[in-house]
């Protein structure tokens, strides 16, 4: 049907976050409407040889490009940056938000925007998605012809607010203004949940449609271990996760160890490099394979007390139809008509989340019902999700539009890409 450019910093493979499973099913699911996807991958750093093959795997090996900062340009990026910091810590005297804001092109080099320009010149796509409102500054290389998405993911508007205050460092934050001039550089702008669509047409304005389309899945058939006593959390080891999960270790753990001396937390991902070993916590370190990650225990835990966007480990886990236990926080973005599967527990109530938990440990036939819930949900939310998407795609073709400044394209742009 359409050739479509899907742009990120992020790769896809290995699939240990839930921003680059997010890519992988969001990618998978444009193919199966029967687009042809090229991947563009911009970079600080090469891909390594299997990572590279890996993703060669996917796509193919003619729809895979990309691009990679010069060891100059690396330096350069880096200087910058670092000034930009020290400017901002100096602005936190004066004003605590603006001291914290980053730029509105601050992680996008110009090179990005001369490889992406490059790609374009020798495939003519006719959509672009970009992944992260972030490099939003390369949507400046196409015109009204091109259909313009921005994938956001999350909310960034202010984001450090909510994370410095339980004393986690964020990546990145900007301003609501500036959040909302990024977004006015597409056509279309993704949102992964309603509450941060809303957010954002109400920053946005007219002009740029905006669309909720959630995480897609996938829906495989359903995990059937109802043996053993214990639970799983499945994440990566970013900065809230630690948090969230050194939490639940200190305060909810003991208390269900009390109750259940046999019960084992059992950590799946690259959160497992950040917990050391301790009673009751079993670690299984990175798996290649998501089901493999929740098939280990018959429940499956999110901990999480911060976060914007949509939990994704939390609906991968219902997908595969595995009773669940969450935070509020950790259901943040899920329908409330969606959420009948999952025992929900106040934020920052241990005595609740543990009793929950062993509740569920000690009752087989609820945690079957709650399973069975769930994964309904997950296909619920699913056929939703492609709807949407499918209908973003219908657009392509017959658009007016406008196009921003950006810096021009190099002279020399079309070897700033390669396949």
């Amino acid at each position: 049907m359409a050739r479509v450019a899907v742009v990120s910093e992020v790769p896809v493979f290995p699939v240990d976050a839930g921003n680059r499973s997010r890519i992988l099913t969001f990618t998978r699911a444009l193919r199966a409407i029967g687009h042809e996807v090229v991947f563009l991958r911009l970079g600080r750093r090469p891909l390594g040889e299997a990572v590279r093959a890996a993703h060669h795997a996917e796509f193919g090996p003619d729809r895979v490009m990309e691009h990679v900062l010069t060891e100059r340009e690396r330096l350069t990026f880096r200087f910058t940056r670092e000034l930009r910091d020290l400017g901002r810590r100096l602005l936190r005297v004066f004003d605590e938000d603006l001291g914290h804001h980053n730029g509105i092109d601050e992680l996008c080099p110009r090179s990005y925007v001369r490889a992406v320009a490059a790609a374009h010149a020798s495939r003519r796509f006719e959509a672009v998605v970009v992944e992260y409102a972030a490099m939003s500054r390369v949507l400046g290389v196409f015109g009204p012809e091109v259909l313009r998405i921005i994938d956001t993911h999350d909310r960034f508007a202010d984001r450090h607010r909510s994370y410095l205050g339980e004393g986690v460092g964020y990546w990145y934050s900007v301003s609501p203004r500036t959040e909302a001039a990024t977004l006015r550089r597409a056509d279309v702008v993704l949102a992964i949940q309603d509450e941060e669509a809303a957010a954002f047409r109400r920053d946005v304005g007219d002009g740029v449609e905006i669309v909720t389309v959630g995480h897609l899945l996938d829906l495989a058939a359903p995990i059937d271990r109802d043996d053993g006593v214990g639970a799983v959390v499945v994440g990566s080891n970013n900065a809230t996760n630690v948090h969230s999960v050194a939490r639940f270790l200190d305060t909810v753990l003991p208390r269900i160890l009390g109750a259940l001396p046999d019960f084992r937390l059992h950590l799946v991902g690259r959160i497992c490099e950040e917990v050391p070993d301790r009673p009751g916590v079993v670690r299984h370190g990175f798996v290649d394979d998501l089901r493999r990650a929740f098939e280990v225990a018959p429940i499956a835990i999110n901990p999480s007390l911060l976060g914007t966007g949509i939990n994704i480990k939390l609906l991968e886990g219902m997908a595969f139809g595995v009773a669940g236990v969450t935070t509020r926080i950790g259901a943040r973005g899920l329908p409330e008509t969606l959420r009948d599967g999952l025992v929900i527990v106040p934020d920052d109530d241990p005595a609740a989340f543990a009793e929950a938990v062993v509740a569920l440990a000690g009752d087989p036939r609820r945690r079957a019902a709650a399973a069975a819930r769930s994964r309904a949900a997950a296909a619920a939310w699913n056929e939703v999700q492609v709807r949407a998407l499918g209908k973003v795609m219908e657009r392509i073709g017959g658009r007016g539009g406008r196009s921003d400044p950006v810096d021009p394209p190099s002279p020399r742009a079309d070897e700033a890409a390669r396949a």
